[in-house]
């Protein structure tokens, strides 16, 4: 556990507001969740986040689900991915939210069963074989506070993903990613992100790359 600012703030507040008698040291673990548990349940506050923390390599780490869908991309994609996660996490704690991976690699099976429910009158897809999905260089992201995922919430909840959502989409081209938000027309996808490889959508040379090498990276 690598100590936070983020951390060491929230302990002094709560410190001076009577709830937490550990040692302002920025390292959150089960006293400063308790003493936070405890503020937020007397004073009925929405729930608080922990404060993201970073691994050996210096990058974010969040929750399982974000490490499950990360590792399933390409590991030349990964410390791209790696980099804008630890800056989303920083970016969504500040809102007190969490920014969750929900989506990382599809076989060309589930994107073909994706596209058919776009074809349904689902969210916008691409077919089998025209999405990043297909070649371990994309994942989507949802906003997610106290376990509940606002992207499909409340009109109020699923404007403040929205803003989520941009705030974190600002940080993607310094970590060498394309954001979704910034397509337009029926293209537009705020939760996605994918690697810039100088297009935005895969070309048969990706396709036959990816079949006889199983990666489009260099």
């Amino acid at each position: 556990m690598i100590a936070t600012l983020q951390a060491r703030i929230a302990q002094t507040y709560l410190q001076q507001l009577g709830f937490y008698s550990g040692a302002i040291d920025g390292l959150w673990g089960d006293v400063s969740q308790n003493a936070a548990e405890t503020w937020l349940e007397r004073t009925k506050l929405p729930p608080l986040e922990p404060a993201p923390q970073k691994d050996d390599e210096g990058f974010g780490v969040t929750n399982p689900r974000t490490m499950k869908y990360l590792a399933t991309l390409d590991p030349k994609a990964q410390p791209a991915f790696r980099k804008f996660i630890a800056l989303a996490s920083a970016e969504a704690y500040r809102n007190g939210c969490d920014y969750t991976m929900i989506s990382g690699y599809r076989t060309w099976d589930e994107q073909a069963d994706i596209y058919r429910k776009h074809q349904d009158g689902g969210p916008h897809a691409s077919p089998a074989g025209y999405s990043m999905h297909n070649f371990k260089i994309a994942g989507d992201f949802g906003v997610f506070k106290g376990g509940t995922y606002l992207d499909d919430g409340t009109p109020a909840q699923q404007a403040f993903a929205e803003k989520i959502h941009h705030g974190c989409g600002a940080l993607a081209a310094s970590c060498g990613l394309i954001w979704g938000g910034k397509w337009s027309g029926g293209s537009h996808d705020d939760p996605h992100y994918q690697i810039d490889i100088g297009h935005a959508t895969p070309t048969d040379s990706d396709r036959a790359r990816f079949k006889a090498t199983g990666s489009i990276l260099s």
